[in-house]
């Protein structure tokens, strides 16, 4: 399983920090990058938009980013692929509009800027609601799946 290394910038309800940072090690493993490593850095408001606003110039929270460690089209992925940045009062907010949990919202934040990290993009993850992430942490749900798809 993938390593993930959690950093905790704000308080977590119980749970949450194990059951996200377990389900992004195994869709790290579905993926083929068990091998591989990230941080994932958890949260709020004001570091989300301070982060923000020194590397996109926009001064606005947001609800995740991603910092990988390599460019894009390099053939060589190095062994730690890079930093996740979840803010969790966005998270909250966003769960709350969507009516899942936090624990559900953290989960697909986290997929999604993994899919970043690894430079396949939102579109070829097709997940579309939180409970098609499967207990093992990648993809339940209708399309093509576990694994990564095509964009198209």
């Amino acid at each position: 399983m993938g390593r993930v290394d959690l950093v905790l910038h704000t308080r977590l309800p119980p749970g949450l920090g194990p059951a996200v940072r377990t389900a992004l090690g195994r869709l790290l493993e579905e993926l083929g990058h068990g091998d591989k490593s990230l941080t994932l850095i958890l949260t709020d408001d004001t570091e989300i938009q301070a982060l923000k606003r020194a590397y996109w110039g926009e001064d606005t929270p947001t609800d995740v980013l991603s910092f990988p460690t390599y460019e894009p089209g390099d053939p060589f992925i190095p062994a730690h692929l890079g930093d996740i940045v979840i803010s969790l009062d966005t998270a909250r907010r966003q769960a709350k509009e969507q009516g899942h949990s936090l624990k559900d919202e953290v989960k697909v934040l986290a997929a999604h800027a993994l899919w970043h990290l690894l430079c396949l993009g939102w579109s070829s993850l097709r997940l579309e609601t939180p409970a098609q992430l499967s207990p093992r942490g990648l993809y339940r749900g209708p399309g093509p799946g576990p694994g990564p798809v095509a964009a198209g």
